[in-house]
């Protein structure tokens, strides 16, 4: 059988070669495709992930369990780091193997720097101070720290991240897990509600007999 040639090729291998080439081109549209949308998913993935920090409704203060109202938090080095002038402190308990809290420490550095000189933020865990530190300052946070292997035990705390605000007598004024920035503001809030409604109580005097 006589095959037709063209310039010397095949008439199949002209035929076919169009085929190929616009094989070669719709393959490379799709692997542009791919990747467009793999940078999108991952776009989206990430603000969903910040959304969810901002978004989950559960208040700070809605477990039953942690620090008790009113009473104090025991940690070392926390006295000394309420100083004169400071009138609440937020401690942040936090550590280093703690997904959330890795989430949150941005939160974290961000709030410190706003708060007014009358509040402090400090960071609390159970591990060695050094290793704690070393861990906040991967996050470009150098702020202060209460390390205490009874950190979280010895204040009921039942896990991280959690936060309690503290009067400057280390007194509970409010605490709660947290999981986004909604319920750090809430607990924030409700510890200054807390102190103002206790400076605005004042003692009665005694009610003097009949005739006095």
């Amino acid at each position: 059988m006589l095959i037709a040639r063209y310039d010397g090729l095949p008439a199949y291998v002209l035929s076919v070669a169009p085929l190929r080439i616009g094989l070669a081109v719709d393959t490379r549209r799709f692997a542009m495709v791919v990747v467009v949308d793999s940078v999108a998913i991952m776009a989206l993935a990430r603000q969903v992930g910040v959304l969810h920090l901002r978004l989950t409704p559960l208040p700070g203060t809605a477990v039953r369990y942690g620090p008790t109202i009113g009473e104090p938090i025991v940690l070392d080095r926390l006295a000394e780091l309420i100083t004169p002038g400071i009138e609440r402190a937020v401690i942040a308990f936090v550590a280093p193997h703690c997904g959330t809290c890795a989430a949150l420490l941005p939160v974290f550095r961000v709030m410190a720097a706003q708060l007014p000189d009358t509040e402090r933020l400090v960071f609390a865990g159970d591990v060695d101070e050094a290793d704690l530190s070393a861990y906040l300052a991967g996050f470009h946070i150098t702020l202060p720290v209460c390390a205490d292997a009874n950190a979280l035990r010895g204040n009921n705390v039942p896990g991280t991240p959690f936060v309690a605000v503290v009067d400057s007598d280390r007194n509970v004024l409010s605490a709660g897990a947290v999981h986004n920035v909604e319920q750090i503001e809430f607990l924030l809030d409700q510890g200054r509600y807390e102190h103002q409604a206790h400076q605005r109580l004042i003692p009665l005097e005694p009610i003097g007999k009949a005739g006095a």
